[in-house]
Parts: structure tokens; sequence; C-alpha cells
């Protein structure tokens, strides 16, 4: 759950967290620009920085229960935002693969 969000220490935590709260810029931005890449780059970045972190960062961690409960939580933030932005790009979106 997101009480457990201040365990998030690591850059690649914080790049990605930050990156998913600028959603809502980006969005505003593109439609102001009439600018539909703005928000297929953005998508784009966001799986990078995901990526990232799911190297870096261990989402499971028998020994530390907290921080793998806040490193899923933010794992699915990014989830919906890809696939919000996704959409907004008329993007098909696989749920699984």
């Amino acid at each position: 759950s997101n009480e457990h969000l201040a365990l998030l220490a690591k850059p690649e935590e914080w790049a990605l967290v930050k990156n998913l709260g600028a959603f809502p810029e980006t969005v505003q931005k593109s439609a102001e620009t009439f600018d539909p890449s703005i928000i297929a780059i953005y998508a784009l970045r966001t799986c990078q920085l995901y990526n990232k972190f799911y190297q870096e960062c261990p989402i499971l961690d028998q020994n530390q229960p907290e921080l793998s409960s806040a490193r899923l939580y933010l794992t699915e933030a990014a989830r919906i935002v890809i696939k919000n932005a996704m959409d907004l790009s008329l993007i098909p979106y696989l749920e699984k693969m």
C-alpha cells in the first residue's frame, strides 16, 4: 500500500515517481499544442524508466515486505499511467504477453 512509499529511496525509484507525477502536465501540454507525439514520447520514456527501475530494484524481497509493497504499488501506478498514455495515443495495449 502507499503507506510504505517513504521506503522508496533508490534513484531509479524516484526517477520513475517524478516521471509518473508529470503525466497530467504532459497531457495538458499535448492538448494545448495539438501534438499527440508528446504523449507517445512520454509513454516511451516512462517505459524506459520502469525498465531501469525493474533492473535495479528487486520488487519482491522476503526480508523487506514493506519495501516490496511499496515497489508493487509503484509498479501498479506505472502500469496505469502507461496504459492511459497509450490509450490517449491510440496505441494498442496488451494486458498480458
